[in-house]
């Protein structure tokens, strides 16, 4: 029955899950200390003394409540680096723990109650062969671009992309089980939960007021019931356009018809069993046609989710350069019209509604404030041509999102004393906008 359907859906979301849960907490103890309660190992060399051990949140639903490690960082103190701004240092009995063989090396991490999980860490070493495993990225580079080497290797982590989820990425869409959406574009089977970052703490979605499992049941109805000049099944009509036809015409027809509505039931079904795992996630919607009655014509254009996805998820890859070259790509898009549907009118039009801009604003911000020097003048080039174009017409989320991001380079930029001209081209903006909208 319904009942039994949901409930077992209920059970299924909110099980434990110790393999692929989000890590809170990071240390790291002696071989002859034993592990702490909680905790496991990383694996790390052969010849470490030490032992990097991780503790996970093991139920969803209660971890986006609590800190959550959001982000990695390897620092050289020795190259006059620092621990970037928001990040703690792992340690070893209450002392910085030292990674490195002929110079100091930490490991810093950041927690947050809103941001993209980290929910696992593996140690690679390329002397044995190890390979980059799938769904992983690698920490290639320190915030200064020196090699990141820890132990004479590497480390690798999976994040879950939670903000990326709203993109609807087809992967996940055709996932049979609960599951998120992971670094590189993989698909995680996991008990996700029934809370979403999107909708931290909020009674009521008020980003819209159409949830997925509205949208997809209604695009199953869509698919029974076509627009003028397709098939109409509301009435058992078998007529295209004005044609009747004869009896043999009729009978052929009702038969089509017949054959394709069992489809529709079928699709619908699976529509329904779907939306039970993906009704916690948050849509994106556009303000084009905004005064529509219809919610369905404030959606985003699938082919341009389709386009997105793979830019902003290649924006979190740490190795290679494919993070600068999704960089530029997303940057050249804010100059075409690309975005102007994400745009209101007027302030009067504007409310809490998740727009593709926004998406992507707060991705850039979230992957500057990753502590990469190399992404800053990329980054704050897109923030300085985003808040021109939107006139600072964002939703609240994503202007809490750039005011992190500015204290956040502010307090940088004072420990490394460089001098780039769009960081100063984006205060300036950041600045005004504050000077127009606060008394």
């Amino acid at each position: 029955t319904r009942k039994q359907s949901e409930s077992s859906a209920s059970d299924c979301t909110d099980t434990l899950d110790p393999k692929n849960g989000p890590i809170v907490e990071l240390l790291v103890t002696s071989l002859s200390d034993g592990i702490p309660p909680g905790y496991t190992t990383v694996r790390s060399s052969a010849s470490s003394t030490q032992v990097l051990c991780i503790k996970r949140e093991r139920n969803w639903s209660r971890a986006w409540f609590r800190p959550l490690v959001t982000a990695l960082a390897v620092i050289l103190p020795d190259r006059r680096e620092f621990v970037p701004p928001g990040y703690c240092v792992i340690r070893k009995n209450s002392e910085p723990a030292n990674f490195g063989t002929s110079e100091r090396v930490y490991i810093c991490y950041r927690r947050s109650r809103e941001g993209n999980p980290i929910t696992d860490l593996q140690f690679l070493d390329p002397r044995i062969g190890d390979a980059i495993p799938q769904d992983y990225t690698v920490l290639e580079r320190t915030p200064f671009s020196y090699s990141a080497c820890v132990e004479k290797g590497f480390l690798a982590y999976r994040q879950r992309l939670a903000n990326l989820e709203t993109l609807r990425p087809l992967p996940l869409f055709k996932s049979e089980h609960p599951a998120y959406f992971a670094t590189g574009g993989g698909i995680v089977q996991s008990s996700v939960g029934k809370r979403h970052v999107m909708e931290l703490r909020r009674k009521v979605s008020v980003l819209s007021p159409a949830s997925v499992a509205s949208r997809l049941l209604e695009s199953g109805k869509l698919y029974l019931q076509r627009d003028e000049g397709s098939w109409s099944f509301d009435e058992g009509s078998a007529a295209r356009g004005g044609v009747d036809g004869d009896s043999h015409t009729r009978n052929r027809s009702s038969s089509y018809l017949s054959e394709v509505s069992s489809q529709a039931s079928s699709i619908t079904g699976t529509i329904k069993t779907i939306s039970l795992y993906l009704d916690y996630i948050p849509h994106l919607s556009t303000y084009a046609n905004s005064f529509a009655s219809n919610t369905e014509s404030q959606l985003v254009p699938p082919h341009k989710l389709s386009l997105l996805t793979p830019i902003l998820t290649a924006l979190y890859n740490q190795h290679g350069g494919s993070s600068h070259l999704a960089l530029e790509g997303v940057t050249n898009l804010l100059k075409t019209s690309f975005f102007d549907d994400d745009i209101p009118a007027s302030v009067q039009e504007m409310d809490d509604r998740c727009t593709m801009l926004d998406v992507c604003t707060q991705v850039v911000c979230d992957v500057a404030m990753s502590a990469r020097e190399s992404h800053f003048c990329g980054c704050t080039l897109f923030l300085n041509l985003a808040l021109k174009k939107s006139q600072s017409r964002l939703n609240n989320r994503t202007l809490g999102y750039l005011a992190r991001f500015a204290i956040f380079y502010a307090n940088f930029e004072s420990s490394s004393n460089s001098n780039l001209d769009h960081p100063r081209a984006f205060f300036q903006n950041w600045f005004g906008f504050l000077q127009q909208n606060i008394s």
